[in-house]
């Protein structure tokens, strides 16, 4: 099938692309002039320039397009309103885009955990729960997830909403596993929290899988590692990876928000995005982020490749491989 495909040059679309490259699937990928492609260009994907803004000028790929994977969207933002110009606007605009030109009709969105808010303890939230996002970024994700269903028309919609992705090429996470080798510290607000995780690969590979389905008997699904992870499970793990002690390091609320607003503040200066925000502390701040996979294991056969240590390996090993850590 041919894979109208967003977010390809990011870091998980990078990883949809080679999964859905080795499954055999064509990729007509969007890109931006300022995008980098050279990872695309490596696995043979089409190039498709185009603007979620202008849904008009992604008619002819869509035309192509058999499936769209939209995996773009905004994880940090100068302005509240910034998050809901792309996940919002830019998710409704290739709705009415997709349903007018494409030659299929299945649409698969990624979503985040994010837009249906903190759970009530260790398990799977209750689906009966009303979503309830705590930051702009959740409420931004809600909105998409709600304008896709308003605009989608004939299409065959399936939603995704990931937790904590991690994994090569990406450049956030990341920064937690260099300061627990730089300085043998993982940092943590002092509230105990329990999350879950999903190596980018394995996220990619439930992505896949939904795209490859004719249909998917429920609308929205969620998937992880199958692990239950608190920051010291998680920094015992890391320490085997890097074969030394951690500790972890509880800081007061307060000092997070003084970073954060000092962090915050020097984006808005010099108007660059930055993914440290007050908003970012009421997530940190929630004890239960967990997602759980049993729906999407039961229906697509989802069954996560990398538990959190050999993940935390793989992703460390690219990271040495690209200078990035020692």
């Amino acid at each position: 099938m041919t894979v109208f495909l967003t977010g390809g040059s990011g870091f998980l679309g990078s990883h949809v692309a080679e999964v859905l490259k080795e499954r055999g699937h064509d990729i007509i990928a969007l890109v931006r002039p300022t995008s980098r492609t050279e990872h695309l260009s490596s696995l043979g994907v089409r190039m498709h320039e185009g603007s979620l803004e202008e849904p008009e000028s992604l008619a002819p790929a869509l035309r192509e397009s058999d499936v769209v994977v939209h995996v773009a969207g905004r994880i940090k933002a100068v302005r509240p309103a910034d998050f809901y110009r792309v996940n919002e606007q830019g998710t409704r605009g290739l709705a009415l885009a997709a349903d007018k030109y494409a030659r299929g009709g299945r649409f698969i969105l990624v979503s985040s955990i994010a837009a249906q808010g903190p759970g009530g303890g260790p398990r799977e939230r209750d689906e009966g729960l009303p979503e309830a996002p705590v930051t702009e970024y959740g409420r931004s994700k809600l909105a998409g997830e709600k304008a896709l269903l308003e605009a989608k028309g004939d299409l065959d919609v399936t939603i995704l909403r990931p937790p904590i992705i991690y994994g090569p090429r990406d450049q956030e996470f990341l920064q937690v596993f260099q300061v627990a080798s730089r300085l043998g510290l993982v940092l943590c607000l002092e509230r105990e929290q329990t999350v879950s995780l999903v190596h980018g690969r394995d996220c990619a590979r439930s992505i896949v899988a939904a795209a490859e389905a004719e249909h998917t008997p429920r609308t929205t699904y969620l998937m992880d590692d199958g692990g239950l992870h608190t920051w010291p499970s998680f920094a015992a793990d890391l320490g085997r990876v890097l074969k030394k002690r951690l500790h972890v390091l509880r800081a007061p609320r307060a000092g997070f928000l003084a970073v954060a607003w000092v962090w915050q503040t020097w984006g808005r200066v010099f108007n660059t995005p930055v993914v440290m925000s007050v908003d970012k502390i009421h997530e940190a701040e929630e004890r239960y982020w967990v997602a759980g996979n049993a729906a999407i294991k039961r229906d697509l056969g989802f069954v996560p490749e990398f538990d959190l240590e050999s993940g935390m390996r793989d992703t460390i090993d690219w990271a040495r491989r690209e200078g990035l850590m020692k």
